[in-house]
């Protein structure tokens, strides 16, 4: 099943990568690399603050789920989650609005306020998507997964290019096109429920007892990630931040194998020990490394091509990244091996030391070396918490 579902999941990650390269071209070549930076800037808050706030609950409705938990209740626990922590959060934020318009938006603080919308949206996404996958309804998810990245692009095409509305339209398409999605999962959710939804507070407290153990490690996971686009953007600017990003973003093109992959493995292990976890890990590193240097060869040529004269200086960060990507894309496939066997703990001990490394390199290396900088220390980190997986991985088996 594994095999089966990974492989259509493959098929509409292809589908998402085709769009979400026309879109991602799209933005670069009418809003430049400034414009890129400042929208990267916006979708970044939104995102962190879900990341955060969902409380490894996203995990534990995976774990839950497939271990045959009451649908309905998972669902009203969501929705009752999300209504108490918007709000906790969005408070929190305030003390820090003007500082970070000032830092990272150039003032625009009605553009925060707008991308601030998307932050319960993501919640939403996280939550539901993720009793989906536990339900192992993988062609609804798949399905809805496909459209985002169409609906989102023909919403980019009309508001940016036709109606020309700049970095507002473009975060515009993104509202519309997440708050539609969302709307989708819920309904699909809510099908499998029968309509029907309610609150059970102790299985709440029992999922969020799972889910604060994987949290840590996966918020160290999401800076891991994305801690570099936070510094970039904060000695290099709007400008370094849209370079910066293309060249991350055609990167972890390499990342929907693992994707792909991942999307059945989790609650297929949670339901079954007896999977071979070696066995995938060590094909997804094998299809990983080839397909980099496939990505690398097309990248130096076609980045130019496509994305203009202007995001040249995104190749050579691009080129370095991949060897990094290779092995977290690795280690990414194991996280959820440890997760299947309800052992989320683990990822912390993967997490710390690789987000350790990754802050204090690129401290020193941004602003010595500016994007190839944030490059080197995101590669760097990247293979030794690769590494460090390996190793423990190995041993646990």
């Amino acid at each position: 099943m594994i095999l089966r579902t990974s492989i259509y999941t493959l098929i509409t990650s292809i589908i998402k990568l085709i769009f979400g390269v026309l879109a991602s071209i799209l933005v670069a070549r009418i809003l430049g690399p400034e414009g890129k930076g400042m929208l990267t800037a916006l979708l970044l808050l939104p995102g962190f603050l879900a990341y955060i706030a969902k409380s490894g609950l996203g995990t534990a409705n995976v774990f839950f789920s497939a271990k045959k938990e009451n649908i309905d209740e998972i669902a009203g626990n969501s929705l009752i989650f999300i209504l108490i922590v918007t709000p906790l959060f969005l408070i929190f934020f305030l003390p820090f609005r003007f500082w970070y318009v000032k830092t990272y938006l150039n003032g625009n603080i009605s553009f925060m306020y707008l991308s601030l919308i998307l932050f319960p949206i993501y919640l939403c996404i996280i939550l539901f998507s993720n009793i989906i996958r536990g339900k192992k309804k993988f062609f609804s998810y798949n399905i809805i997964d496909g459209l985002r990245s169409l609906l989102k692009f023909i919403l980019l095409f009309i508001l940016i290019y036709i109606l020309s509305q700049g970095v507002k339209g473009a975060l515009k398409s993104h509202l519309f096109s997440e708050s539609f999605i969302a709307i989708l999962f819920i309904i699909s959710v809510l099908r499998i429920s029968n309509w029907n939804i309610h609150i059970n507070w102790n299985l709440l407290k029992k999922n969020l007892k799972y889910g604060i153990k994987s949290h840590i490690g996966d918020l160290l996971l999401m800076l891991n990630q994305r801690l570099d686009f936070w510094l970039v953007g904060y000695f290099l600017m709007d400008k370094g931040l849209g370079l910066y990003s293309i060249s991350v973003g055609i990167g972890e093109l390499l990342w929907i194998i693992p994707y792909a992959i991942n999307l059945p493995f989790f609650p297929l292990k949670a339901e079954n020990k007896d999977i071979n976890s070696a066995k995938i890990v060590r094909n997804s590193f094998i299809i990983m490394l080839f397909s980099a240097i496939i990505l690398g060869i097309s990248g130096w040529y076609l980045i130019p091509i496509f994305y203009g004269k202007a995001f040249i200086p995104s190749v050579v960060p691009f080129l370095i990244l991949l060897p990094g990507l290779v092995f977290w894309g690795t280690a990414r496939v194991i996280f959820m091996h440890f997760l299947g066997e309800g052992k989320p703990v683990f990822l912390i001990y993967f997490t710390a030391p690789t987000l350790i490394i990754n802050i204090l390199l690129d401290i020193w290396l941004i602003p010595l070396w500016h994007i190839n900088g944030g490059a080197v220390a995101s590669s760097v980190s990247y293979i030794i918490g690769g590494l460090i997986t390996f190793i423990i991985f190995k041993k646990k088996i």
